[in-house]
């Protein structure tokens, strides 16, 4: 037997959660002799089944060496998160949370069967929204995956259909029910996830559970850890929320960029009694592009910026029978470029016209090109929002980058005193360079002169050490700070904790400590020689 051993005082985990590999030299995991038999059944028929053997499909799933041990080590890992956390989808009546999503009255019940995951209610309210919302991003890379699109459509059906091939099973859906929906590019998962899927978290329950559930849950344990053990790390992570726009000059018009963006400016950012839809970069992104809505209060506003910005009205008559009309679009937007070169063809076969190809080489009429290429146009923003650090991927202007992660910026964000590195614009703060103009009147609009390139950045949260002391003062919970844009409200600090562990909880070292912690709370002991080898290999401290 085995004479290295976990070290002394390891807590024992509940049974259900509890995998025992106990400890011989030489023993390996192999297929009992008494099954090693057909194991497909097709039609009431086993043989002439080419590789109909289950020692054969044993083989070719569970090999020696690091890869099978660390498939182990994941299951085990994924079976604790799921004992602490409590399940995603209650079964047998249990209450699970994904029921705590749908209707946060049963927070309590949950909470109080697993109370050394969750103090209060909204710690267990806040992991379901947390677990949800990564779904949500993972359905909608499936929304804009061309498999399930036609023509910047997306169809349900496709999607489904393709998962039901790979053995998921659905419910029924009616053919008539399936959601069909234009991509839009303004669109967020978080918002409109629902308009692509038909109540996808129990529509689509077995392939979520068997492909995002655990690894979503193995995450949470890292980040958890981080919450319960390295609040510091958290601190000083340097985490900001927020949303930029980079807009690139117009061929057409080299003053159209700056002078829509300055409008913009004046109209939206620095005007009183503004709604909030108007300020967002989302709406100058529809400016620019051309994809504001053609009627209602947003055509008003519109209608007001590009005046103040010189747009030009293209006047061109309305040509498809879609939602975008031809006649009120601005010929200096992304769409008017569009709309000018399909004007410009011909009807003359021997005039070729625009350059711009809109038949797809004679595959479909050019009014058919037209609206695929508006579809396409609708489908694009130029706006970035979320959460970043210091070593995230960010196509942000550099000068503005480097500054973002200043301690400094971490101290003004949340009031409306000291303007160092931003500048107060109707109580949001928006990233200044280093250098500019005094008298300049929109400073946070700025040009990029080697890319050409125009750039808006709005930090909504930055995160210090002393916002995350739950006994401070500056506390999220104590300050009134941790503000979203607009009717977001305010994030509380157990909010923000998992926001910024997520920054991070990819990062080797975290996940290393987080998941030795767990498999250290298990008190394994090992049965195959393998495993054990990998497990002294990966958490070699557990081990004396």
């Amino acid at each position: 037997m085995m004479a290295s051993k976990f070290k002394k005082g390891l807590l024992i985990l509940v049974a259900s959660a509890t995998m025992l590999l106990a400890g011989c030299d030489d023993v390996t995991a192999e297929l009992p002799e008494s099954v090693q038999e057909e194991a497909l059944v097709v039609d009431g028929k086993t043989s002439g089944l080419p590789g109909n053997n289950l020692k054969e499909i044993w083989d070719s799933l569970v090999t020696s060496g690091d890869s099978n041990s660390e498939k182990i080590l994941n299951n085990i890992l994924y079976a604790y998160a799921e004992s602490y956390f409590g399940a995603f989808y209650g079964e047998d009546g249990a209450v699970g949370l994904k029921d705590v999503y749908d209707d946060n009255s049963k927070a309590e019940s949950f909470r109080s069967a697993h109370t050394s995951a969750y103090s209060t209610k909204e710690e267990v309210i806040d992991l379901a929204n947390v677990i949800v919302k990564s779904i949500k991003e993972s359905f909608w890379e499936f929304r804009n995956n061309s498999s399930y699109q036609d023509r910047e459509v997306f169809y349900e059906r496709l999607f489904y259909e393709a998962q039901e091939k790979n053995l998921y099973s659905f419910p029924e859906i009616a053919v008539g029910d399936f959601k069909v929906k234009q991509l839009l590019g303004d669109e967020t998962p978080e918002k409109d996830i629902d308009l692509y899927f038909n109540d996808f978290l129990d529509t689509y329950q077995s392939y979520i559970k068997r492909n995002l559930i655990p690894n979503l849950y193995r995450k949470a344990l890292i980040k958890d850890y981080l919450i319960r053990t390295n609040s510091g790390v958290l601190g000083r992570s340097y985490a900001r929320k927020i949303s930029y726009i980079a807009l690139p000059d117009i061929s057409s018009s080299a003053s159209a960029a700056q002078n829509l963006i300055r409008a913009f400016c004046k109209l939206c950012l620095e005007a009183d009694n503004v709604a909030d839809e108007f300020r967002d970069l989302r709406f100058l992104d529809k400016l620019y592009c051309g994809t504001v809505a053609q009627t209602g209060d947003e055509w008003t506003k519109a209608q007001e910026v590009y005046t103040e910005a010189g747009w030009t009205l293209g006047g061109w008559t309305d040509e498809t029978a879609t939602d975008i009309d031809e006649s009120k679009i601005y010929v200096e937007s992304t769409m008017g470029a569009t709309v000018k070169d399909y004007n410009e063809l011909s009807d003359d076969r021997n005039i070729s016209g625009s350059s711009t190809d809109f038949t797809n080489s004679g595959a479909y009429v050019k009014e058919i090109g037209l609206e695929i290429k508006e579809r396409g146009i609708q489908n694009t923003s130029k706006v970035t929002e979320g959460w970043y650090n210091a070593s995230s991927s960010l196509s942000l202007l550099n000068d503005l980058k480097d500054r973002l992660f200043k301690i400094t910026v971490a101290n003004e964000v949340d009031s409306d005193e000291g303007e160092t590195f931003g500048k107060y614009v109707q109580g949001s703060y928006y990233m200044v360079p280093k250098t500019y103009e005094r008298t300049e009147s929109y400073p946070y609009a700025v040009y990029d002169k080697s890319s050409s390139t125009w750039y808006i950045c709005r930090v909504d949260q930055a995160v210090k050490a002393a916002k995350l002391n739950s006994e401070g003062d500056e506390s999220y919970d104590n300050a009134n700070i941790g503000k979203g844009f607009g009717s977001d409200g305010k994030m509380s600090l157990n909010q923000v904790k998992w926001a910024v562990a997520d920054l991070l909880a990819d990062t080797d070292s975290y996940k290393n400590a987080a998941n030795q912690e767990a498999v250290e709370k298990m008190a394994l002991s090992f049965h195959d020689q393998e495993v054990y080898n990998y497990f002294v290999k990966t958490f070699p401290d557990l081990f004396e």
